[in-house]
């Protein structure tokens, strides 16, 4: 699989970050972070967090390749992670793409020498206990 040339360059894939100080951005950056923890502290068993971060990876890497114009569907991922892939070369290449996209942002959540990254909201990472009242807004009990 040739990249194509637009993606040669670091300027292909500018802005990466927007401009400007827009505070109603940092106020839903806060809102997601908060929700995410949320939704974290409701969840206690590591397997059910296990396949929730795999939902979210394939969801993550449907919506990437979307972004970035390649038109894998998640049943066309789903097949791909079983390996089952098309005959096609142009869907099997974006299959092989998603397949590498889910494969970096697993390595994104472990630390050098295979230990996982601490969530950035959990009490121990963050060395003070998580307020209740704010997960009750987001998740009522």
């Amino acid at each position: 699989m040739s990249i194509p040339e637009v993606y040669r360059g670091q300027g292909s894939m500018e802005p990466l970050m927007p401009k400007g100080g827009d505070p109603r951005l940092a106020e839903l950056t806060c809102e997601i972070l908060k929700a995410s923890g949320c939704l974290t502290a409701h969840v206690h068993a590591p397997r059910v967090l296990e396949a929730l971060a795999a939902i979210v990876r394939e969801m993550n890497c449907y919506y990437s390749n979307l972004i970035e114009g390649h038109k894998t569907t998640p049943r066309d991922i789903e097949r791909a992670m079983g390996k089952d892939f098309s005959k096609d070369p142009t869907q099997r290449d974006n299959q092989l793409l998603g397949l590498a996209h889910i494969e970096v942002e697993k390595l994104l959540h472990v630390l050098p020498g295979g230990h996982a990254r601490p969530d950035p909201v959990h009490e121990r990472a963050l060395g003070t206990p998580r307020p209740a009242h704010p997960c009750r807004a987001v998740f009522p009990i």
